[in-house]
């Protein structure tokens, strides 16, 4: 089984633990938070219609969680990192290859709203790979928006 890059062997949270918990600190006020919650889920309905992914908040509220780092779901190549404009702002695309029942998979995760990119199209094998930090958007508070798509090959 080859790919060219390592595939993933398991996903997980892009922040905190990896498990969807863990603390975290305000980088402005240094007060110390516990857990994430989804403040919109994928496919509800907002403003804006039908919202294409999840968007996660640390459980402060507010922008306690401004500037936290972004981790990679799972192992992958960078497809798309760029600025996308004042609803997006800074996204990242990843590339993650799996097997399932001995025949290969392929599946992309989506981060939005990112403060920093700190990886660039092509960059590959970013198992634990810090991505970006949270960044607040023009219009609101800030959170991560992250999705993940089924592609066929």
């Amino acid at each position: 089984m080859k790919t060219e890059f390592a595939p993933a062997d398991g996903f997980d949270f892009p922040f905190g633990n990896g498990e969807g918990g863990g603390s975290y600190n305000d980088k402005a006020t240094g007060k110390h938070y516990d857990g994430w919650y989804i403040a919109t889920h994928f496919a509800e309905n907002y403003s804006l219609g039908i919202h294409p992914g999840e968007d996660w908040n640390g459980s402060g509220g507010g922008n306690t969680d401004l500037g936290q780092d972004v981790f990679a779901v799972a192992n992958g190549r960078v497809v798309f990192a760029e600025n996308c404009g004042r609803l997006w702002g800074n996204v990242i695309v990843l590339e993650h290859h799996f097997y399932e029942n001995h025949e290969r998979k392929t599946i992309r995760s989506l981060y939005a709203h990112l403060q920093k990119i700190k990886v660039s199209a092509g960059d590959c094998d970013l198992l634990i790979a810090l991505l970006a930090s949270w960044d607040q958007l023009g219009f609101g508070q800030r959170h991560l928006s992250n999705s993940i798509t089924r592609r066929t090959v």
